[in-house]
């Protein structure tokens, strides 16, 4: 009979040990960011909260203001359990305060650290790297820095309901799918994917196991006939409207980006039974990609909304800072976030033995360089946006394939020959080169040259271009 329990004995402190040590590695990286103000659209979810405190039973029956545009929040894309919790942490404190909400919030960045480590303890032996690597993720890092979006608490019970299952507790697994299913409708992907663990296993799943993966769909059931009882609406017949809508991105972008982003997790995890030789040599090159990663998220959303959700460039402008100095603290703020994020990489790669020469800690220069040879241009396009449409197509069409062509996983001399050059001229190669070099000890001095050369003129050109961009955008 398979068991369902982690080890006793020994095992039982060594779980302690790891888990303080998960515990007190997410905490150090999201410290900083703990006075982080209200941006983007946590505004909105906000705004939830507030009508969650004034009428539970219907806190989407409201409208707001999206792209200029007047709409009905019950076609919100998320469902309103974020809302509850926002309402709950104001209940608790009594009133907004930026500090307590983020600190609320990392409860969930801890949550999705230690399911992550439930997770890699049921196929292996030494769980703490998989911890610590998903701790150190540039997407967790992006995401659960907030102080109101849905993203961290829908990844902490997604990976909750995912150890369960893989521990089959159903029962837990049951309760932990229905909240990220009212969390996100993205964690509705993840039954079927757990369901292919019976499918490969040629075995027949038990009642509870079907119980479990149903359950976040039943929810959400329930609460679309609840809302159909209190205001006569289906709210995913109202999101349905809007996506079909020409005013806003369309149904088909947004599931090309899912699946994009879903392929993007599935490389994370299949380097994984990777033998112990490969990762010494993959592990530099992710932490020069994930550079990539971060900056890019880091330069989309958030410069696209200094100019046009709350306008915080405008409000820069109308002091006596220069244009300049905007963009120049703009790109010198996503150097701080990437060198945090490298470094606690790196950390992870030293603990495990993946850095073979003392020039390795110069691979979080690497990857900072990398990062900012992304910013400086996309912020300069990110400058000139009226909505976020294009974002998407970033990173479907070229960070996505950036990640994965560039020699992060495999030479690039194995891709087409016509395809090679191409690689060739991107940042992302010649940071994976750069950092891969430094951390194994056999960088070229001449090769490190020609990249850092590269990585320079991508930033000095994306500086330019954002330069006259923001310049532009903060004369209308």
């Amino acid at each position: 009979m398979e068991t369902s329990t982690l080890a006793a004995g020994p095992g039982r402190a060594r779980r302690g040990r790891d888990l303080l040590l998960v515990a007190v590695f997410t905490i150090a990286l999201h410290a900083p960011f703990l006075t982080q103000p209200v941006q983007g659209d946590e505004v909105t979810y906000l705004d939830i909260a507030r009508h969650a405190l004034r009428q539970p039973l219907t806190p989407l029956n409201f409208q707001y203001v999206f792209q200029g545009r007047r709409v009905d929040a019950s076609g919100h894309p998320h469902p309103p359990l974020n809302g509850y919790l926002l309402a709950l942490a104001w209940t608790l404190r009594g009133h907004f305060s930026v500090l307590f909400f983020h600190a609320f919030y990392l409860l969930f960045a801890l949550g999705a650290a230690v399911a992550g480590y439930a997770l890699a303890a049921r196929f292996t032996p030494q769980p703490l790297w998989g911890a610590l690597l998903l701790a150190a993720s540039p997407i967790v890092q992006v995401n659960a820095n907030t102080l109101a979006s849905p993203e961290s608490p829908a990844l902490a019970f997604l990976l909750a309901g995912a150890a369960a299952f893989f521990w089959r507790r159903f029962g837990i697994a049951a309760v932990a799918l229905t909240m990220a299913g009212m969390t996100e409708l993205q964690a509705l992907a993840l039954p079927p994917i757990l369901l292919l663990e019976y499918v490969f296993k040629r075995e027949r799943p038990p009642r509870a196991a079907w119980l479990a993966l149903a359950a976040p769909f039943l929810g959400l059931a329930a609460w679309e006939a609840l809302q159909w009882g209190l205001t006569h609406r289906f709210p995913g017949a109202v999101l349905l409207g809007y996506a079909q809508s020409g005013s806003f991105s369309g149904l088909g972008l947004k599931a090309a980006s899912a699946m994009a982003l879903l392929g993007h997790l599935g490389v994370l995890v299949t380097p994984s039974p990777f033998a112990r030789r490969r990762l010494w040599t993959l592990a530099p090159g992710l932490l020069a990609a994930q550079g990539m990663q971060t900056a890019t998220s880091e330069s989309t959303w958030t410069v696209m909304g200094g100019f046009t959700w709350d306008r915080t460039f405008h409000g820069m402008y109308a002091t006596p800072v220069t244009v300049a100095g905007i963009v120049f603290g703009q790109l010198a703020w996503v150097a701080v976030r990437l060198t945090i994020v490298a470094g606690a990489f790196f950390l992870v790669m030293m603990a495990f033995g993946f850095v073979a020469s003392p020039l390795g800690v110069l691979g979080i220069g690497a990857s900072v360089l990398t990062g900012l040879a992304f910013a400086a241009p996309i912020t300069a396009f990110a400058a000139g946006r009226k909505n976020d449409t294009a974002f998407s197509v970033i990173f479907r069409f070229f960070i996505t394939p950036l990640f994965l062509f560039s020699g992060t996983f495999f030479p690039i001399e194995q891709l087409p020959v016509v395809i090679q050059p191409i690689a060739w001229l991107t940042p992302t190669w010649h940071g994976v080169q750069l950092a891969r070099g430094l951390s194994l000890g056999t960088i070229d001095p001449l090769g490190a040259v020609i990249h850092l050369a590269v990585l320079g003129a991508y930033i000095a050109a994306g500086m330019v271009w954002a330069l006259f961009a923001f310049r532009r955008a903060l004369s209308k």
